[in-house]
């Protein structure tokens, strides 16, 4: 019998298609090791019950690393932050309009649900907790933004 004949057999087949279930199993542990230690900062953390896969993957058709941008940005956030989603506490967000509607700012543009950095006002000395997700480099997405 030839190498040929032989890798057309199915006992070869069954033999592939075991070696691949296998060498997914061995390296699916690691994966999620690597996923496990890319946590986000609170509020968008597991300590709200929000993981990675619910914004960048998944079921949920936002497939890959990068968030859709403009409605489909605003819609994926409100998906949580509506009265019976995960964000109930903060429901008035989504798109702000800027020069009679000439330009349509998304959430990610101000805010970076991955890095919650605490801001103190100067006057005052206290956390302004409604800027902790706030961008420092609001500019890179919407031109002329002021920086907080």
């Amino acid at each position: 019998m030839t190498l040929a004949t032989w890798t057309r057999r199915p006992l070869f087949e069954a033999l592939k298609v075991s070696l691949l279930v296998a060498a997914c199993l061995i390296l699916l542990p690691a994966s999620l090791s690597l996923a496990a230690g890319s946590e986000c900062d609170p509020p968008h953390d597991k300590s709200n019950l929000i993981d990675c896969i619910d914004c960048h993957g998944g079921f949920g058709g936002y497939s890959g690393s990068l968030l859709p941008r403009g409605e489909e940005q605003e819609s994926m956030c409100k998906s949580c932050h509506q009265p019976l989603g995960k964000a109930w506490r903060l429901t008035e967000v989504g798109n702000h309009e800027v020069n009679g509607g000439a330009l349509v700012i998304d959430c990610g543009s101000c805010h970076n649900p991955h890095v919650w950095v605490p801001v103190t006002d100067e006057h005052s000395g206290q956390e302004m907790t409604n800027l902790r997700n706030i961008r420092t480099d609001m500019g890179k997405y919407v031109s002329g933004a002021v920086e907080p």
